[in-house]
């Protein structure tokens, strides 16, 4: 979280930083599209379809990128879990970084569909972590 002195409680008087300013009316819209889902749509998210989004995205007053965005997000983020509950049921070591957590999708891909992986692997190489993991490998060095 940005430290800033207009953002500080002690400085009330203030006008707030635009990075505070925004951040809490985005949560807002994505609570607001969010409580627009029906359960089939929060059970499949990746399964909705035009039609539907134009619905939430004129129930909540936003765009159809934002609805796009958020069930995008939402989607990896059931997939993650998915992937990690997955991994506690079998025994296995979770990841503590998402470092750690990009390198063992890689090995462990099980519960993670293609279009997830696809996707957090180009994540993945955008921030160079994979690069590191496979420079460490090649060169015989083991976390």
């Amino acid at each position: 979280m940005p430290d800033c002195a207009a953002c500080r409680p002690d400085n009330p008087s203030q006008p707030r930083c635009s990075w505070h300013r925004n951040t809490p009316r985005l949560q807002t819209i994505g609570l607001r599209i969010a409580e627009q889902l029906t359960p089939e749509e929060v059970e499949k998210p990746s399964h909705i379809r035009s039609r539907e989004k134009m619905r939430i995205a004129a129930a909540v007053g936003c765009d159809l990128a934002k609805v796009n965005s958020f069930v995008q997000g939402f989607e990896m983020t059931r997939q993650m879990n998915e992937w990690i509950n997955g991994r506690r049921a079998r025994g296995l070591p979770l990841p503590s970084t998402l470092e750690e957590y990009s390198a063992l999708v890689q090995q462990d891909r099980v519960g993670m569909s293609g279009q997830v992986q696809k996707r957090q692997l180009k994540d993945s190489l955008r921030r160079g972590g994979l690069r590191a993991v496979l420079r460490k490998e090649a060169a015989g060095v083991h976390s």
